[in-house]
């Protein structure tokens, strides 16, 4: 939970500086201080860099906060082969899925219960689920 902490962290901060620096540009432009004529395109480049950085990566983490709290997480069970594992990711269906490397360590060939968060697909938990044990049914009583 740690990871997903320091991920929003990290979004918010980049978002913040981003803005500022989009706030500092139109300044720039409003007060014709420019010293380069490509300098009065820096608003567009950074309002385009603000929004796609706000969409793809701080609004999903703000959105899953609200999740987090409420503890409305999404579980998967999946085996891992060797191809979806990654430092800090899993490849799960074509999806990436962000973990701890200090906190797990998966193996491949070994199922895994994720619970995760389901906009930032952040791993909350992952638990090692045996191979051996039984799938479910009625309990026989041998009667």
């Amino acid at each position: 939970m740690l990871f997903f902490f320091v991920s929003l962290i990290v979004g918010i901060f980049g978002t913040a500086v981003l803005f500022y620096a989009f706030g500092r540009s139109i300044d720039r432009n409003h007060k014709r201080r420019n010293k380069r004529p490509i300098g009065y395109l820096a608003p567009v480049f950074l309002s385009l860099l603000l929004l796609g950085f706000s969409i793809v990566y701080t609004a999903p983490r703000l959105f899953d906060l609200v999740t987090l709290f409420s503890g409305n997480y999404m579980t998967n069970d999946v085996k891992l082969t060797n191809s979806q594992i990654s430092w800090s990711s899993l490849i799960i269906e074509g999806q990436p899925y962000y973990y701890n490397p200090l906190q797990y360590k998966p193996q491949p060939a070994t199922r895994y219960r994720l619970t995760t968060l389901p906009n930032s697909h952040h791993v909350i938990s992952m638990e090692p689920i045996a191979e051996n044990v039984a799938t479910g049914g009625l309990n026989e009583s041998g009667k």
